[in-house]
């Protein structure tokens, strides 16, 4: 009865993101032809701060509850997810992805440099409230770096004063607040299941919770490829990778040090490690097609089997 009821939550949960993605999608992309930015640059600064929100609010709750351990679990299945399965859907729903952007700009190298700063900051056996604010520093100086890059501010300072703006503004933080409702909901039943399977908690960071913190790039990703704004599905997951490894962590250590201990085992750190080194080869290429695609899903599905065989 309980798994029948809580199945039926996470498939209204999964609605509700999929019509918030939707919203947010229809503004954000109005806001950036107002503020003539690129769909990928909006969604590298806007979006993925938004799709990220639930995995700063696990990190929050994590480490007020001296849990931080699950936020880090949390971050690590993520941003696996975020370039595995996450990225390779979109794709084979709607076709290849154009990965010329993101070489353009240097954000793939960005992307792998971020996604390992983590793991070679905590290989002293913990993330400390220094190395907390260190990557906290670390994200905003490379959002100023993307603001400066794409000349925004120039572009909001010539555009402000027309109003349509601020609608689809409310828009937007509407969608956000609905992003954040159903995922953090999203994620106390996935919890819960866990819970009563007698799952171990950082089992749950790495796949259970990972999975539903990343449903908002997920159901963003797949608005984006149907109605044509491809551009925005790349940014969405450079963005919420970056997001992830510094705001989110860094937040996290920030309030509890994180330490290192024998559940974050060295198979998750390598997959991570070898996700971002595929992603970073396949990137290099003109496009990401459905070949990468299904080697994408394929490391994500060992990667749950090697997770379940060791932590379970």
């Amino acid at each position: 009865m309980i798994v029948a009821q809580s199945l039926l939550f996470i498939i209204l949960l999964s609605i509700l993101l999929v019509k918030s993605a939707s919203l947010m999608i229809t503004s954000s992309s109005k806001i950036a032809r107002h503020f003539k930015i690129s769909e990928y640059t909006v969604s590298f600064l806007v979006i993925a701060f938004a799709t990220s929100l639930p995995e700063l609010m696990v990190g929050i709750v994590s480490a007020l509850d001296g849990k931080p351990s699950l936020s880090y679990g949390n971050v690590l299945g993520s941003n696996i997810a975020d370039l595995t399965i996450i990225l390779a859907i979109p794709i084979l729903v709607g076709g290849a992805i154009a990965t010329q952007e993101i070489v353009r700009n240097k954000d793939l190298i960005h992307t792998a440099f971020f996604g390992v700063l983590p793991l070679i900051l905590m290989l002293d056996g913990v993330l400390s409230k220094f190395d907390g604010l260190g990557l906290l520093v670390s994200y905003f100086f490379y959002l100023f770096l993307v603001l400066r890059r794409s000349s925004v501010s120039e572009s909001i300072a010539q555009n402000f004063v027309k109003t349509n703006v601020l609608k689809n503004l409310l828009f937007f933080l509407f969608s956000v607040v609905l992003l954040l409702i159903s995922s953090d909901l999203l994620v106390k039943v996935a919890e819960n299941l866990s819970i009563a399977a007698g799952l171990p908690i950082i089992f749950v960071g790495l796949t259970l919770t990972a999975v539903g913190t990343s449903l908002p790039e997920l159901t963003f990703g797949l608005k984006a490829i149907k109605t044509h704004h491809k551009g925005e599905v790349l940014g969405n997951i450079v963005g919420s990778v970056v997001a992830n490894s510094t705001l989110v962590l860094g937040v996290t250590a920030i309030l509890s040090p994180i330490l290192a201990n024998g559940d974050i085992g060295m198979s998750s750190v390598g997959f991570l490690i070898l996700t971002l080194a595929l992603f970073l080869i396949f990137g290099f290429r003109k496009k990401l097609g459905k070949t990468e695609a299904l080697i994408f899903l394929a490391l994500y599905i060992i990667f749950i089997l090697t997770e379940q065989l060791f932590l379970v």
